[in-house]
Order: C-alpha cells, then structure tokens, then sequence
C-alpha cells in the first residue's frame, strides 16, 4: 500500500503519526516529489515496502482519505498489482476464520468458542486471558486489556446471534459497520479510509454479518445446535 501526504517535509518522523495503526514497527520507506494525486508537491511512502515507491499517475490508483492534521493524504496502489491481504498482514495475528471480500481472502479473529458439555452447548471467549494465581493455583483472568473492545464485541455480536435464533427482529447493531472494520484491522494494517478503498464491504447486511458471524464461529454453533437436536430425538 502506498500513501502520499502534501507535506514539505521528509515523512519518517511524521507517517506513523499521522497514519497510526498500519505498521508502527515497519520502516517509513519515502520520496520526494512535485506533484502529487491532488496536484501538490508532497511525499510518497509505504511502511516496510522498499521497492516501488514513487508517484506514477499513470501505472497507480489513488484515493482521498479524510485530512490528517490538517494534510491532504491519500492511499493508493499500482493498478496491475493491486493490494493483497497478504502484503498487509501483521507480523503477528489473531487466528480465525477466512472470508472473502472483495474476491480475495482475510482472516477475520475468532473470539468465541463453542462445546457440547452434559448435553448443553456452551460458549466463552476464545481470546487470550491473564492468568490468575489463587490459593486453588493458576486460573484463566479478564481478557487481556489489548483485546477488550474485540471480547466487547464477541459479546454484542453473540447476544445479536442468540436474538436471532429465538426470532426477533432480524436487526445489527448501529455500530456494525466500525465493528466489521476493527476485526479486519486486528490482523491487516489497515484502517477504515484502506477499507472504502479497496471496496472491501458492501453496504448490505448480509456483507457486515458474514464477517461478524465468522467472529463469533457461528457455523460451528449451528452445527453444534443441529448436533443437539439430533441426539435429543434419539
């Protein structure tokens, strides 16, 4: 992914303060040009991409993102080599499950787990915990801090999932779409502005579920609820 900023300055001491969250222990690999997407001089840069790295209007796709402090910034890529989910994977990530958006694959974090104990189907938090060490010995904790929103949002999403089983209205949380893009962001170094880029969500329900219900493994829930049912009527 390439990024261009008007700024008159050379971009390593200012990208990843201005562009958080998309690879803050890559190097800011930069350069200088006079014209930039929107006609200003600026920089062009990626992070931990050496090759590449120039401003090629004709051979590159751009796209406005909002204005970071006050800087036109834009995101862009070569148009026959358009950006892969391996190219901006993170050096460490969250397992889970594959979904196709936009023809290609991401991972999108599992955060829960599903069992058939004693007969019931029980469910908890797939997420790494704190360990807790009592007069019985170690025990598992909260959710590590890091990933609290994401157990908050293993949470909603599963209270979403249980309404409707018991058919309720069939309805996603208002905030489903930042939803989608925080379990996307968990293992990609992007941000929602790459998101609307590359066209990765429609603005459809059954687009944002597909990626939440994949968060909370809900094809192994159904399969676990079909398990039940069939050993009952035994």
């Amino acid at each position: 992914m390439l990024y261009f900023v008007d700024s008159p300055k050379p971009l390593p001491q200012v990208a990843k303060k201005l562009l958080p969250g998309r690879g803050e222990e890559l190097p800011v690999v930069n350069r200088q040009c006079t014209t930039g997407p929107g006609g200003k001089p600026g920089f062009v840069f990626a992070f931990g991409d050496d090759g590449g790295v120039a401003y090629l209007p004709d051979q590159q796709e751009w796209h406005l993102m909002p204005r970071q402090d006050g800087k036109e910034v834009y995101c862009g890529w070569r148009k026959d080599k358009p950006p892969e989910p391996e190219d901006l994977q993170r050096s460490e990530i969250l397992a889970g499950h594959r979904v196709e958006l936009a023809g290609r694959q991401w991972i999108i974090p599992q955060l829960r787990e599903w069992t058939i104990d004693n007969g019931g189907i029980i469910t908890m938090s797939s997420l790494p915990t704190n360990a807790v060490y009592t007069v019985d010995g170690w025990i598992a904790g909260e959710v590590i801090e890091k990933y609290r929103e994401l157990y908050r949002i293993g949470d909603e999403v599963y209270q979403t999932f249980i309404a409707w089983w018991n058919q309720e209205e069939k309805k996603l949380p208002e905030d489903c779409f930042e939803m989608a893009v925080k379990l996307l962001c968990v293992n990609y170094r992007i941000t929602a502005s790459e998101i609307s880029a590359m066209q990765l969500l429609q603005y459809n329900v059954d687009c944002v579920w597909e990626i939440l219900r994949r968060a909370i493994d809900e094809p192994t829930a159904m399969e676990m609820i079909k398990k039940k049912a069939a050993l009952e009527s035994d």
